[in-house]
């Protein structure tokens, strides 16, 4: 059975640069996020991803889904929630992308902004069902000078939301991490 906690709320709010972040917790079973973890871990990932235009050269590991597929799954359901609550705005919302990334020890990754659109949301949704601090793999956020402000840890089943706007990057897993890191895109913009 899904859980259902209609009642979401942050665990942790932060910002950088008045660019809000919000970090969500315990919003699945952990049942549940052993499924979804299992579910990602079928998908059909490319090695055709990158983070931003001048970084083609360096590829990423990732998992496109279609919008109408994705939009019947759970995840969906409670990223949309999060991502309004997130939009203070009475305006609908509708998700405009969606895939998985994938990394391990040894990829690299990029300081990046989903959209040059600030009113555009971004949902992160880690993925792993089993995740310990000394793997690294945190999502480090930027100010406007990029320098690094915010380090959010990765952890099972956690939601971050922030304006797609948001400079950021993924953490990669150090050397002693056994597991690939997947984190769950989801992108929002006012319908």
């Amino acid at each position: 059975m899904i859980n259902l906690k209609l009642n979401i709320q942050p665990t942790r709010i932060e910002s950088v640069d008045a660019h809000k972040i919000l970090i969500f917790d315990d919003i699945f079973s952990r049942k549940e996020i052993i499924r979804f973890h299992e579910l990602m871990s079928l998908s059909n990932f490319t090695f055709l991803h990158s983070s931003r235009f001048d970084t083609k050269k360096y590829r990423e590991w990732m998992a496109d889904f279609l919008i109408d597929d994705f939009e019947s799954h759970i995840i969906h359901e409670k990223a949309k929630k999060i991502a309004e609550y997130f939009s203070e705005s009475k305006r609908a919302i509708k998700c405009y992308n969606v895939f998985c990334n994938a990394s391990t020890y040894g990829n690299q990754s990029f300081i990046h902004s989903d959209s040059y659109d600030k009113s555009n949301i971004s949902v992160l949704y880690y993925v792993n069902s089993n995740w310990k601090s000394e793997w690294g793999g945190e999502t480090i956020f930027f100010d406007k000078n990029q320098e690094a402000r915010i380090a959010i840890g990765f952890k099972p089943g956690r939601f971050i939301v922030f304006d797609a706007e948001t400079i950021h990057r993924a953490g990669v897993p150090s050397r002693i991490c056994p597991e690939v890191r997947l984190t769950l895109s989801i992108r929002f913009q006012n319908s």
